[in-house]
């Protein structure tokens, strides 16, 4: 006669699934330092902005073996919103004088940004304009901030649910917001926590989405008004989520409808 086996709870689950992605720690006092010496470092040569920690490091929302650093360089809005197409030209000379044997490379984008490796971790350094309302902003990336400031508001007893929902999506390649992935963006997956209160209330609602699904965590719409207030070109993706810090934006505007139903699947399983 078979011996019965314990069946663990989803509980006992999520509880193993944390061990292993949760940064142990060691990795987060070793990762903290090195972004803090890194920050020291730049800001020495920045008399006129301030480097800050960006992203997931920011949030405590990072899954570990993350390596990748976020990295904002804060320019004066007043001084600098007429030259907001120049902070890249602004910045490069104060990376090459700081890091002057560390090699680096500049990207192309709305406002082009740099990426370089610092004592283990991969730093991408994005140079914005320092606003307090996105209405501010002369490109995306400037409201960067103020998500970081809504995340860590709303989201204190729920950074695990929020780890577990990312390393969800990553084991399913939903995870990334990039054109070839088409998936979850970090911040998506914040959003969307926090909305639902929970990585088992996320899957449990998205097996019920409809068509262009709308999800306002500021209630910036009534109802389904969001579809005829925002652009008509962000909203091909399969749900839309109000940006609770930018009312005009969709931030899962890069998710596609072939992802969308794989989500419902994979929470289906």
């Amino acid at each position: 006669m078979k011996k019965k086996t314990k069946k663990d709870s989803p509980k006992e689950i999520q509880n193993s699934v944390l061990q292993s992605i949760k940064p142990s720690k060691r990795e987060q006092k070793e990762t903290k330092e090195t972004i803090a010496e890194f920050l020291q470092k730049l800001n020495k040569n920045l008399p006129a902005a301030k480097a800050i920690l960006g992203g997931s490091g920011a949030k405590g929302t990072w899954l570990a073996g993350n390596h990748d650093v976020d990295i904002f360089v804060l320019f004066n809005y007043k001084k600098y919103k007429e030259q907001s197409t120049h902070l890249s030209l602004l910045l490069e000379p104060v990376l090459r004088k700081t890091f002057p044997k560390i090699a680096f490379v500049r990207l192309h984008g709305s406002r082009d940004y740099f990426q370089m490796d610092y004592n283990h971790l991969h730093f991408e350094i994005v140079p914005i304009l320092a606003i307090t309302k996105a209405e501010e902003a002369k490109n995306i990336t400037d409201i960067s901030p103020l998500h970081t400031k809504w995340v860590n508001k709303h989201s204190s007893k729920l950074k695990e649910d929020i780890l577990l929902a990312k390393q969800f999506l990553k084991a399913n390649r939903l995870y990334g917001a990039e054109s070839y992935l088409s998936g979850f963006s970090g911040y998506v997956v914040e959003i969307v926590i926090i909305y639902y209160g929970s990585f088992e209330q996320f899957l449990n609602a998205a097996l019920h989405w409809k068509e262009k699904e709308i999800i306002d965590p500021s209630k910036h719409y009534p109802k389904k008004d969001a579809l005829f207030h925002l652009n008509q070109s962000k909203l091909q993706s399969p749900l839309i989520v109000v940006d609770p810090v930018d009312k005009t934006r969709n931030a899962a505007a890069a998710l596609s409808k072939e992802q969308g139903q794989k989500l419902k699947t994979c929470a289906n399983g």
